[in-house]
């Protein structure tokens, strides 16, 4: 009788620690997950039962399906008019400082219909400005 209650136990202390690593340890643990500079990944969530990335670090875009950050190839075919000033929109969908205007032309991808850049303050538009306001800078719009 009383190997079948240690028996009993030792199986529900297995069970408990299988649930306790699969939905508690590994979750926790991805989370917390530091950023990888090779794959260019800045932070991890657990998701539908598995570890896969979040965020991926300036200027490479939205994870894939397969946890891949890739630099978005630039396209030849956008080009941009520029006046000197602020583009007149609402806000910025992102904002950074960067070192150069070019960092900025290169971050606004297909989604970024303006950019303006000054100060080393960049600052891309998912909407086309209506009218360039005074100040600092250039806006760029796209043709």
């Amino acid at each position: 009788m009383i190997e079948y209650l240690l028996l009993g136990l030792s199986i529900l202390v297995i069970v408990m620690f299988g649930l306790l690593y699969t939905y508690w340890w590994k979750p926790k643990e991805c989370n917390t997950r530091k950023e990888n500079k090779t794959l260019h990944i800045d932070s991890w969530i657990w998701k539908d039962g598995e570890c896969v990335a979040n965020v991926c670090s300036k200027g490479y875009g939205t994870p894939t399906s397969d946890n891949q950050c890739v630099k978005p190839e630039k396209d030849s075919t956008r080009k941009y008019t520029s006046q000197s000033g602020k583009c007149n929109t609402l806000k910025p969908k992102q904002s950074s400082q960067e070192k150069d205007k070019q960092t900025c032309e290169d971050l606004c991808t297909d989604w970024c219909l303006a950019y303006d850049y000054g100060n080393q303050t960049c600052n891309l538009y998912d909407v086309r400005p209506t009218q360039v306001m005074p100040g600092d800078g250039k806006c760029y719009i796209l043709k």
